[in-house]
């Protein structure tokens, strides 16, 4: 779920259960600056760590995007791409790089099948996963 507030508006979605605060990524859109009547754009981001503990509740149409080079503190977002298949503007001007889309960080955890595998590893997984395009022979030897 997304919660997008604009500013200079007075409506925006407030979530109305935890369930929902769970699920959500805050994007901001506003007018706070107007340049040639374009609307200027700020992006909430969290870090990758954070994003990556959450995978499992994202969107499988969300991708996750993140500023190199990626460790669990590196700032994140997970959006849309945009209507170009491409990074949006408003991510790529933050310096964030594509990073894994949601489907597939969630295909990617399942290697670890009946094991629950730790914070660490999940992340430790992703990462590397996301740099190499493969997985880690450390996740065989379970």
């Amino acid at each position: 779920m997304f919660l997008t507030s604009l500013e200079h508006f007075n409506s925006f979605h407030v979530p109305s259960t935890k369930a929902d605060l769970g699920n959500c990524y805050f994007i901001q859109i506003g007018r706070a600056a107007l340049n040639n009547g374009a609307l200027t754009t700020k992006v909430t981001t969290m870090d990758l760590g954070t994003i990556i503990d959450q995978v499992s509740s994202l969107q499988d149409d969300l991708c996750i995007f993140a500023k190199k080079p990626w460790t669990p503190a590196s700032q994140a977002v997970a959006t849309t791409l945009g209507a170009d298949f491409k990074t949006p503007k408003e991510i790529s001007d933050q310096g964030m790089d594509y990073f894994l889309e949601a489907h597939v960080a969630k295909e990617v955890l399942e290697v670890f099948g009946d094991h629950a595998p730790t914070l660490e590893e999940k992340r430790q997984l992703l990462i590397f996963y996301a740099e190499n395009d493969a997985y880690p022979d450390w996740v065989y030897d379970r």
